[in-house]
């Protein structure tokens, strides 16, 4: 279950804590990301993305992105405006000529 009331240790929160990859995904999808593009910065498979998506969006009791934003930056495990925020900085995709 869910506590949007609570404040501190946002790991508590969640019945089940996100990962630190799945934590990851959901700060890039805060800054609005594409799967395709968090797949190519974090060097991980589309369906991959879509497997912590499934797995974020089951932990926080949501249904869409948006919802899971919105529930994350409530109780403090993202913040979309933090570019630096994250275990590891993603490398935007670069693309090189040939």
């Amino acid at each position: 279950m869910l506590c949007l009331n609570r404040p501190a240790d946002h790991d508590v929160l969640l019945v089940e804590p996100l990962t630190r990859r799945e934590k990851r995904v959901l700060q890039l999808v805060a800054r609005g990301w594409s799967n395709q593009r968090i797949a190519q910065a974090q060097f991980i498979s589309i369906n991959t993305v879509k497997y912590h998506l499934k797995n974020i969006y089951l932990k926080l009791d949501v249904h869409k992105r948006t919802e899971a934003v919105w529930v994350a930056t409530r109780i403090g495990l993202v913040d979309p405006n933090d570019p630096d925020e994250g275990e590891s900085r993603a490398q935007e995709p670069r693309l090189t000529s040939a």
